[in-house]
């Protein structure tokens, strides 16, 4: 147990833990100090400068984010001094950061915005000295624009620390350096997007399609269909301060923006989980299967462990299946040409940019999904167009064939899990010691007693990757907690927030008129018609 300290913050008396910082112990008690490049995830390096403070006994400011807490200290965080000092590190920071606010997906939750304006700065007093620095695009998915980056390295921090990958350098040399995607093929980025949701002026980004959205609401020849991320409900209230969002709010909000139909993806979540619990049981353990729902976890597998590639599943994401389903099942249905439907992926995934891309998604020379867009980017428009996300009685969710508009499947596993333990055939036991967010099951009367497990964040796998031959089923996440930390997430996200969605979306109960026994029979229906139309493999596998 930790030490206790008292110190004063502001003639405020006090109390904090030995090793806790100065900015800790001030966050803890309510008092605010102004931080950019601080972030919990990782060691504070005290780049910004936007957090200095007034330490009694010292001369010069000190960085609250990196100063330890002392026993009898006393602190200042407002004065005169403080106040020229850290408007002349924002005017500096500025002096690094070229404004694009007007098309910047972070216009609205930018910290580094509202500290310009509520501290009064001068956000042009120095030339802009980063200009003539380029925008590097990582394919379809990432980019980095070297004229806005501040330099505080917390990309780097994600992708090294958080992810244990090396996908980021520093090129060039004193004031010229920049961070750069890495050419090589011994470090290739996954697309995970953990640069991007730690970075604090939005710098390193997705490579935005929210403009492809506005051009297809307004093309009266296209019929638009969203589909929807069930776990956007528990996180996008975060960027419109709201505690509690229904999925159908959303819904109704793109509606009013000119979306025609909106789905909940939580359907191809039940199908590919369906086909997978088939496959688990058929499969009894002789061999190990690798989900394959996360696609920075495929790009991870295909590059860093190739001699796994051959575990990986077949079937495609839950998004991708959603999106055949609608120019095929669905477009029949209604009589609608395929070739005339947009459909547009919203949610949490920045990898998924770069999957809809893919040619082994392709049907019929259709792309399943024409474009993926962040909940950071849906954040965006809503506001842009100063649309809120209060609850409607309007059932605005779509039906795709008569299933429940309010499932929230968390996961394939968690829906996996679902339906073995509907059949009795599973057990939690022990997850493994000193690996992060891992589950581990018993597949009860496997001959080959072999486990199934979940490991969320692939930062970690390297914990388990020598001793896989245990496992007869393994779903690997790329992100830290699963999607509820996904690179699409709300910024900031921190293991707190991501602890916070979870035990929310978990919190929730299905429809009391659920029945999972109804939705299968509703999940056959559909494979049965893809079956007969010769669309089975197409559809649901790569």
């Amino acid at each position: 147990m930790k030490n206790k300290i008292k110190l004063k913050i502001n003639n405020q008396e006090l109390t904090g833990s030995e090793g806790e910082t100065i900015l800790e112990v001030a966050a803890r008690n309510g008092v605010e100090i102004p931080t950019l490049c601080h972030h919990p995830d990782f060691c504070d390096k005290g780049n910004c400068r936007v957090c200095v403070v007034e330490m009694k006994g010292n001369d010069r400011l000190v960085t609250s984010c990196s100063t330890k807490a002392g026993d009898g200290m006393e602190i200042i965080t407002e004065s005169e001094k403080i106040k020229k000092v850290r408007n002349v590190n924002i005017e500096l920071i500025y002096a690094e950061h070229v404004e694009k606010c007007a098309t910047c997906v972070w216009r609205f939750e930018c910290k580094l915005l509202a500290f310009a304006q509520k501290y009064q700065t001068k956000i042009v007093r120095f030339e802009d000295r980063k200009k003539n620095r380029q925008i590097h695009k990582l394919k379809n998915a990432l980019e980095i624009d070297g004229t806005q980056c501040i330099d505080c390295r917390n990309c780097i921090s994600a992708c090294q620390n958080l992810q244990k990958l090396d996908c980021l350098v520093m090129r060039g040399k004193g004031h010229g350096q920049e961070v750069d995607f890495r050419d090589n093929k011994k470090n290739p980025c996954i697309l995970c997007g953990q640069c991007a949701l730690h970075c604090p002026v939005s710098a390193i980004q997705e490579q935005t399609n929210y403009e492809d959205f506005e051009r297809e609401v307004k093309n009266k020849e296209k019929t638009v269909v969203v589909i929807l991320d069930p776990v956007m409900a528990v996180s996008i209230g975060e960027n419109f301060d709201m505690k509690k969002v229904e999925l159908n709010s959303v819904a109704s909000a793109l509606k009013q923006l000119g979306v025609n139909y909106v789905f909940n993806s939580a359907l191809g979540v039940e199908i590919n989980s369906y086909i997978q619990s088939e496959q688990i049981l058929e499969n009894d353990g002789k061999k190990l299967m690798i989900g394959s729902h996360c696609p920075a976890t495929i790009n991870y597998i295909k590059q860093y462990q190739p001699a796994l590639a051959d575990n990986l599943q077949k079937i495609k994401s839950p998004a991708i299946i959603m999106g055949g389903l609608i120019k095929t099942y669905w477009s029949d249905k209604l009589k609608l040409d395929p070739s005339k439907i947009s459909v547009i992926s919203i949610g949490v995934c920045v990898a998924r940019k770069n999957e809809i891309v893919e040619k082994k998604t392709q049907f019929n020379g259709l792309w399943p999904v024409d474009y993926a867009l962040t909940l950071r980017e849906l954040s965006f428009l809503l506001k842009k167009n100063k649309l809120t996300l209060e609850k409607t009685k309007t059932k605005s969710i779509d039906a795709l064939n008569g299933e429940s508009t309010e499932l929230f499947s968390a996961s394939v596993f968690a829906s996996i899990l679902e339906r073995l333990k509907s059949n009795n055939q599973i057990n939690k036991i022990n997850s493994e010691k000193g690996v992060h967010n891992f589950d581990e099951f018993i597949l009860l009367q496997n001959e080959h007693g072999k486990e199934l497990a979940s490991l969320k964040g692939i930062g970690e796998i390297n914990k388990i990757v020598d001793h896989m031959e245990k496992y007869s089923y393994l779903e690997i996440m790329s992100c830290p907690d699963g999607c509820f930390g996904g690179g699409g997430q709300p910024i900031p996200t921190t293991e707190e927030l991501r602890k916070k969605r979870r035990h929310a979306f978990l919190a929730k109960k299905m429809p009391k008129n659920f029945s999972r026994e109804k939705l299968d029979n509703q999940i056959v229906d559909i494979l049965e018609w893809l079956s007969d139309n010769n669309l089975e493999n197409k559809i649901l596998f790569q």
